[in-house]
């Protein structure tokens, strides 16, 4: 590295550092076929603290799949390792709403969904932010989808006030963190093909739905409500995706409830 790159890099590195907060950044436009998808970001310099998110919109009719698409689909995929002087959290997913297409049910997203992740910038460095991604998007088939996408240290200097909305408004449809005792959750195998999941949760006046994650050679569909009194509500999860005789313990599995606007994840 030569002495004249050294000191514009020093350089560069000062006059970010003395701009905070910088205005949220935000890549091109990709196509997805059913619909469009892009990568924001905000990055404070006096904190070290970067805020992103990958903002999904898709044409009416269209859906994508949560983390766990359940016995067929596509699962998202975001590859950051092409990121530079960036240390970068796991993505984040909202809470999902309940997918039917013909036959197949799945956890999913219609409209517009947004996915954040935060980092921590290498100490008197810039970020640059480089994303490979890979989802599914469905109409009556479901077709991948790839993109990528970059954000360059320069492009935080741009004003994109719609992006610092997106990133402000990203976490409010995260799901709460909750532990079984907090919902009374109780399981009890009905048969080999049937698990009962019951739960205390106030409804919202919708009918609630409730997502089930297993191990990865488990393969499970949304649970079926099948009732509600007292708050107490009771789902049915189908097992005949399962391998043969897998014990089925609270354990093994992570559930997200949601109903009307709340979502919440029970984990141990």
């Amino acid at each position: 590295m030569n002495r004249a790159f050294k000191i514009a890099t020093a350089t560069f590195a000062t006059l970010l550092s003395t701009v905070a907060p910088l205005s949220a950044a935000s890549s091109d436009w990709a196509d997805l076929g059913g619909g469009k998808a892009r990568l924001v970001a905000d990055f404070n310099p006096q904190t070290g603290k970067l805020d992103a998110a990958i903002e999904v919109k898709l044409i009416k009719g269209w859906s994508t799949y949560w983390r766990y698409p359940g016995s067929t689909g596509i699962p998202p995929m975001f590859d950051f390792s092409a990121s530079q002087n960036v240390s970068l959290s796991p993505i984040e997913f909202p809470s999902p709403s309940l997918q039917v297409s013909g036959d197949a049910r799945y956890a999913g997203y219609k409209n517009s969904v947004v996915f954040p992740l935060s980092g921590d910038v290498s100490s008197n460095q810039s970020p640059t932010l480089n994303l490979d991604m890979l989802i599914g998007v469905c109409e009556e088939i479901c077709i991948p989808a790839k993109a990528n996408f970059t954000i360059t240290p320069d492009q935080f200097f741009q004003s994109d006030p719609v992006a610092k909305r997106v990133l402000s408004f990203a976490k409010l449809k995260m799901p709460t963190q909750m532990k079984p005792s907090d919902v009374s959750l109780k399981m009890n195998q009905l048969n080999e093909d049937t698990l009962e999941i019951g739960l205390t949760y106030p409804l919202e006046g919708n009918t609630p739905a409730l997502f089930a994650e297993g191990p990865s050679d488990w393969y499970l569909t949304p649970a079926e409500f099948k009732s509600e009194a007292d708050g107490r509500l009771t789902f049915h999860l189908d097992l005949k995706n399962i391998p043969k005789n897998a014990e089925v313990t609270p354990e093994k599995l992570a559930l997200t409830f949601v109903a009307g606007t709340k979502g919440i994840e029970i984990r141990d």
